[in-house]
Formats: structure tokens, sequence, C-alpha cells
């Protein structure tokens, strides 16, 4: 991908146009259309202007077109992707997906040390997470500790689902997963088929 395919990209993920986002760092089309490698001056006005942006991705296409998550220096205020697939309240999907930080809008969190948000499909975890409602998630290192009976996005090799998480009693090498929902029930998953695990750390609605 070009410099002239990124801004594009950029321009859209970032709600404008191409038009719009060049007048915003000041720089011509022509600029845009016949520069291979951006000036410092160039990533340093994007920079500036959208603190969200990644200096290297602008540069050189290089990591995430956004960084992980950012302060606008307002306090309490952090932007975090959000995730542009659902994620399952019932059991997994059958469906693998791997997203880029470019293909994720950028919503504010409360929360300064979210990883990312996502939103919930089904009916399993009503009515704390309703269908269509947006959790913000944070990765741990369950190797080192899991908090058992509490809320977890799981990515799995079949799809991501949220669940509360329990030990397998019958099969260390699993974990059992319990809607809130009493209508559905129980089913387990492989922690090798768990690629990572994120806590829930809150959940937002529209009213």
């Amino acid at each position: 991908m070009d410099f002239k395919e990124r801004m594009g990209l950029l321009a859209r993920n970032l709600g404008l146009s191409v038009a719009q986002l060049q007048k915003e760092i000041d720089v011509s089309n022509a600029y845009v259309q016949n520069t291979r490698k951006p000036s410092a001056k160039v990533v340093k006005a994007l920079k500036d202007k959208f603190p969200q942006v990644n200096a290297d991705w602008v540069a050189d296409g290089v990591g995430d077109m956004f960084v992980a998550s950012y302060s606008t220096g307002t306090e309490g205020v952090t932007y975090v992707p959000l995730l542009p697939i659902s994620v399952q309240g019932g059991s997994p999907s059958n469906f693998e997906a791997s997203v880029m930080e470019y293909e994720c809008e950028m919503i504010v969190s409360p929360i300064k040390d979210a990883s990312h948000a996502s939103t919930i499909t089904g009916d399993s975890m009503a009515p704390e997470y309703p269908n269509g409602s947006k959790i913000l998630v944070k990765r741990i290192n369950e190797a080192a500790f899991i908090e058992w009976g509490r809320t977890y996005e799981l990515d799995t090799v079949n799809g991501p689902i949220v669940k509360n998480v329990f030990p397998c009693k019958e099969d260390d090498s699993r974990v059992l997963c319990r809607s809130i929902n009493p209508d559905f029930a129980d089913f387990t998953v492989a922690k090798e088929d768990i690629r990572a695990w994120y806590r829930v750390l809150m959940q937002m609605s529209l009213k």
C-alpha cells in the first residue's frame, strides 16, 4: 500500500474525505498523488492533528493505522479500538477473523487501560450484557492468574465469545463457559483453542 492509498484509507477511518484530510494537514492533492514517502513535516502534522494515528504507519505503512489507545489530554478520556466483528454471546460460531487496527473505529473509553471494545451479539448473557451492547475489555496473562467465575471475552479459534468462565472439573485441559441467561446450556472450550483472554471491565449500552 503506497502513501496515496494509506491517505485514502486513513481519511475513511477518520470520517473525512481525502480533500478534507489534505486540508487539515495543509498538503496538496498533487503531493498526495505523487509522493512515495511523506516528509517528516507531513507525518508530524498528521500526528499533531490526529494523535490516535500511528506515525510509523503514515510514514512507511509499518504496524497498525491507529495506536492501541491514546489519551486525548482530557483527564479520564481515552480512545480504544471497537472491533468490527460481533462477540457471540452463545457458543463458538466457527468464525475466525484477523482484525487489523486500521479496520477499527476508535471510541471513547472511560477506562484508561482497556485493550479494546466489542459488541455483544445474542441473548445468552442478558440481561447484564444485552444484545447490541458494547463491552470494554483488558487482555490478561492467563498463565499468571484467572479470576474464575468472572466474565471474559475469549478469542478462540472458532471466534470470540463472552462467557462467565469456570475451571472444568472433569478435564483440566478445558474451561467451562456459562451463560447468565439460564436458557442457554454450559459448554467447554479447550485451553489450547483460546488465543487470548480478555477480562470484561465494563458494559455500555444506549438507553
